[in-house]
C-alpha cells in the first residue's frame, strides 16, 4: 500500500482544503440559473448528510486502479494563508463565501488514491449542501481570481510559503456553475522538491455543490479520472 511521505503530506493539506472547499477560474453553464423564488429540485434541493454520504463514488467508480484512501488531507485553507489575500476567493474563502458556509447544513467527503502507479495519485471528492443558494456573482469573482492570481503564494507551515501557478483547466458544461481549474507548485519531499499539479473542479447544483480534486506528482493528472469522478457524484446525486 503506498503511503505519503510526511512532506508530501504537509505539503499538499492545505491545497487540499482547496479543492474541499471548492473555487475555480473557468466558467460555464448548460443550464439556466434556478428562478429567484424557484425552490430547485432533483440533484439541487437541500440534502441530509445520508443522502451526501450515499451520493460519494465508489473507489471502483473512481478507477480500477483506485482505493479508499484514509489518509485524505482535511484541513482548510484561511484568508489569511494567501499572499496576495484577494487570491483567497479562489479557495470561496471570504466575504460572502463565509456567510453561506454559515448556512451549511451537511457535508460529505471521500478520499482515494491510485494503486501501483509510478507516480503518487490521489482524488478528493466532497459534496455539500447549504440552506441558501450561493449567489452566481461569487462564482463569477472566483472565475475572475485566476486572471489576478496566475502567481500567488500559500502559506505551508509557520515559516515557509510555496508559490503557487493557477491555469484555466478545460472542462465540459455541468450543472448551474462549472468551475475548473489547475494549481502547480514545487512541493518539499525527502528527496528535494517534486512538482505537484492539482487540478480542481466544482460544479454549483441548486443548494449543493460538488467539489472534485485530483493531485498528481510529476506527471499531469489524467482528465479522464475527474471527469468520471465529477459526473458519477452528479448521477449519484440525482438518484437521492
Amino acid at each position: 500500500m503506498r503511503r505519503r511521505s510526511a512532506p508530501f503530506v504537509a505539503a499538499t493539506a492545505t491545497v487540499a482544503a482547496l479543492s474541499l472547499t471548492g473555487c475555480i477560474p473557468t466558467l460555464a453553464r448548460d443550464e439556466p440559473t434556478p428562478t429567484l423564488g424557484v425552490e430547485p429540485t432533483g440533484a439541487g434541493r437541500p440534502m441530509q448528510q445520508a443522502a451526501l454520504e450515499s451520493a460519494l463514488p465508489t473507489s471502483g467508480e473512481i478507477g480500477d486502479s483506485w482505493r479508499a484512501d484514509d489518509d485524505g488531507a482535511t484541513s482548510r485553507a484561511e484568508v489569511e494563508h494567501f499572499d496576495p489575500t484577494h487570491c483567497a476567493q479562489l479557495a470561496r474563502t471570504g466575504p460572502g463565501w463565509d456567510e453561506v458556509a454559515d448556512t451549511e447544513q451537511a457535508r460529505a467527503e471521500a478520499a482515494y488514491a491510485q494503486e501501483g502507479s509510478s507516480t503518487t495519485d490521489f482524488v478528493s471528492v466532497s459534496i455539500a449542501s447549504h440552506g441558501s443558494i450561493a449567489p452566481d456573482e461569487l462564482y463569477d469573482k472566483a472565475g475572475d481570481a485566476v486572471a489576478d492570481c496566475g502567481s500567488f503564494r500559500l502559506r505551508h507551515d509557520k515559516e515557509t510559503w510555496l508559490e503557487y501557478q493557477t491555469s484555466p483547466l478545460s472542462f465540459p458544461v455541468l450543472g448551474d456553475r462549472t468551475l475548473a481549474y489547475r494549481f502547480t507548485f514545487e512541493a518539499p519531499t525527502d528527496n528535494g522538491p517534486r512538482t505537484v499539479r492539482l487540478d480542481i473542479v466544482t460544479i454549483k447544483l441548486g443548494h449543493n455543490s460538488v467539489s472534485v480534486s485530483q493531485v498528481s506528482m510529476d506527471d499531469p493528472p489524467d482528465p479522464t479520472v475527474t471527469e468520471r469522478a465529477v459526473r458519477t457524484t452528479i448521477t449519484r446525486l440525482e438518484q437521492q
